[in-house]
């Protein structure tokens, strides 16, 4: 009985290893060496791209193009979708624009007026600047005329167009108190004739009463007549005076109230409190740099203003100077 089931015992191995012998052979032996998938080239529209079953040896038998070889390769050409060629652009045609002859200065071409005359002359430029030109001065000339004749006032008043300006004055009373001595409006004494021989000698204290009545930027113009009095008469003036500067011989100067050198020493003048000075005669080098003397000559009463800024007041034509120590010269 025992050897019977030793039999069956070695029956059921050598089954199990008749099974198993196959699966060991197959597991044992190398995979093939397969080649990775080439995609193919696209074909129609709508084809799913399959990998590719050559193998790696038919890939290295398969024949090789070089750059250099004139043969055709054997893999065919790619198919190009002729909707997606891109569009050939046409260069633009050339317009031959109309040249142009003239250009107004303002930079806007100018329609043309009925008669104008052809915008292709190349007289058209010169004849149109020289005709502004002609205009311009025609209309300068007629300022100049206006301003002389007193038509118009100018900005800045000038000496030559305030001949014209008719001066408002205060009423002035004149006493004679023998003839070389006149008292006006019973507070200011002049000494003198009004001439050459004998002018006037004026007080600072007269001339400076016009800032009380005359100031156009505050729209008074009245004139006082105790000043209006002077006007054409030789005076005399003793005060400070100032010289222009860097000019060797001058022929004018101002004679002050207050001392100022022209620059940042003393108190700047002022139209009330200076007079303009045309000396007759060049001043020498050594009376230039006097600080101090008396001038004679002809008084004027001449604003000179730019808008209703009055710059000046008074004028001496005429004149002399004499420097002299202060306080001197009377």
């Amino acid at each position: 009985m025992r050897t019977f089931w030793i039999l069956i015992g070695l029956l059921v191995l050598a089954a199990a290893a008749f099974a198993l012998l196959p699966s060991l052979s197959s597991g044992s032996s190398k995979p093939a060496m397969n080649s990775p998938p080439v995609a193919e080239w696209p074909g129609k529209q709508g084809e799913t791209t399959k990998p590719s079953t050559t193998s790696a040896k038919e890939v290295a038998a398969a024949p090789v193009t070089s750059a250099n070889n004139s043969s055709p390769a054997t893999n065919p050409a790619p198919t190009v979708n002729e909707s997606k060629k891109e569009p050939k652009v046409e260069a633009p045609k050339q317009i031959d624009a109309a040249p142009v002859s003239h250009v107004p200065e303002s930079g806007h071409v100018a329609k043309e007026s009925a008669g104008a005359p052809d915008a292709g002359s190349p007289s058209t430029p010169a004849t149109s600047q020289s005709d502004k030109i002609k205009k311009d001065e025609a209309v300068v000339e007629d300022v100049i005329e206006k301003a002389l004749n007193g038509g118009a006032s100018a900005p800045v008043s000038s000496p030559e167009s305030d001949k014209k300006i008719e001066l408002k004055q205060t009423p002035v009373r004149i006493e004679r108190k023998g003839e070389d001595e006149v008292l006006l409006d019973g507070t200011f004494t002049v000494k003198g004739r009004g001439t050459k021989e004998s002018p006037y000698i004026v007080p600072w204290e007269l001339i400076v009463l016009a800032q009380e009545t005359y100031d156009p930027g505050q729209d008074k113009d009245e004139i006082p007549g105790a000043v209006m009095f002077l006007d054409g008469k030789y005076v005399r003036l003793t005060g400070y005076v100032c010289f222009p500067m860097y000019v060797p011989e001058p022929k004018e100067m101002l004679s002050m109230l207050n001392q100022w050198d022209g620059c940042c020493i003393g108190v700047p003048p002022t139209p009330y409190d200076a007079v303009e000075v045309h000396l007759a005669k060049k001043v020498g080098t050594d009376d230039r740099y006097a600080v101090y003397g008396v001038v004679e000559g002809v008084f004027r009463v001449k604003p000179y203003l730019s808008g209703k800024w009055l710059v000046g007041l008074y004028l001496l034509d005429e004149s002399e100077f004499k420097p002299s120590d202060k306080g001197g010269g009377s």
